[in-house]
């Protein structure tokens, strides 16, 4: 694989990872009342619609002003030049994840860098999905634009404005490889490149920006793929009986990535418990503790159902299924019996959008029943 430098910027990456969790306020959709907007927050064709997040015409008139007297591009041009344009922004935290704010406070992260650039692409008529990259590097993760040109996805990272080419004399039209891609390892070929258009927000930080901008992010990290209510993101997780038998609401984040929640928000989360340090023969429970049911609720339906499935090591005691009442949230008790010292159990919902329905967890934890 073969580096190429053009010319680019970034201090140190600051995780967006909290920009693809549902908070109390994910589904107000108050804002889509207003009649200013390119694309509703809940428009089939807008690539933000997992979050419920508009395109307004300010998007509009920034993507307009950005391509303004550069003659006629092509959408990959369009694109490149979208990146340059958010390659100059500070990284942090702007005072809120919109693609407004991303711009009028020049500042963000990947998963609002990603945002802006797919918001701008769809103004030019450039359809786009968000990729979320899950535990890689360690405790972290990173976003990426898939966007549908020349009649194939394309993987874009508008953080350090690049992309991996197979055509690196075609800077009008290159074939510039997708996830499908990436994920299978052909950023590996002899004849791809990875273009990096700028090099300051690299050079800040090399040896911390090659785990996101190499190949590796792409083949390992999990869960990985586009995002969305529709498609399950299954997060692995790790309880251990002796060592860390819980996990509490102040320990969700980058260290235990989809453990705050399951169900169907930006994205959709199923729960893959992996137990260890389990002794055979003996019984012990997986507990799970709610915190709220959140979503579009229809109908003023709340109830939200849970089922467990034994993937491996053990068997399951009991009820495997569970329905949570936004009336009483009681802790729901799975109990098992270990047949091994390690067992897997995949926690799954039955809500694939479009709208959203999720419950949030204060705690989950392992016990020895004996």
């Amino acid at each position: 694989m073969k580096y190429k430098f053009a010319k680019l910027t970034l201090a140190v990456i600051v995780s967006s990872y909290s920009l693809f969790f549902p908070s109390h306020s994910i589904a107000n959709n108050n804002v889509n009342n207003n009649e200013n907007f390119f694309l509703r927050g809940d428009d089939p064709n807008n690539p933000l619609r997992p979050f419920k997040q508009p395109i307004t015409n300010e998007i509009v008139n920034v993507a307009n002003g950005i391509l303004a007297e550069k003659g006629n591009l092509s959408p990959h041009q369009k694109v490149v030049a979208f990146m340059d344009f958010i390659a100059d922004f500070e990284v942090g935290i702007a005072s809120n994840s919109s693609p407004e704010a991303t711009v009028n406070e020049r500042i963000g992260a990947c998963g609002t860098f990603t945002n802006l650039l797919l918001a701008l692409a769809a103004t030019q008529g450039i359809n786009g999905r968000i990729i979320s990259l899950g535990n890689y590097p360690t405790d972290d993760g990173h976003a990426v634009a898939e966007l549908w040109i020349n009649g194939k996805w394309s993987v874009y990272d508008p953080t350090y404005a690049s992309y991996y080419t197979d055509t690196l004399n075609n800077s009008t039209n290159p074939n510039v490889l997708s996830f499908e891609e990436l994920r299978k390892g052909d950023g590996n070929r002899k004849d791809v490149a990875l273009i990096l258009n700028g090099k300051q927000r690299f050079n800040k930080s090399p040896l911390l920006a090659k785990d996101y901008v190499g190949t590796d992010i792409y083949e390992k990290a999990n869960p990985a793929g586009p995002i969305g209510p529709e498609n399950p993101f299954i997060y692995p997780l790790w309880l251990d009986v002796n060592q860390k038998f819980e996990i509490r609401n102040n320990d969700f984040g980058p260290k235990n990535q989809g453990a705050q929640y399951i169900g169907a928000a930006g994205i959709n989360n199923y729960h893959n418990w992996k137990l260890t340090s389990l002794i055979p023969g003996k019984e012990y429970e997986l507990e799970i503790v709610p915190d709220w049911i959140g979503g579009d609720f229809l109908n003023n339906e709340t109830d939200f159902q849970l089922t467990a499935e034994m993937k491996a090591g053990g068997r399951l005691l009991g009820q495997a299924n569970k329905t949570f009442s936004s009336k009483e949230l009681n802790p729901w008790t799975i109990r098992f019996k270990a047949d091994d010292s390690v067992v897997n159990i995949l926690i799954k919902h039955p809500y694939f959008g479009p709208e959203l329905k999720y419950i949030f967890l204060k705690e989950i934890r392992i016990k020895n029943i004996s």
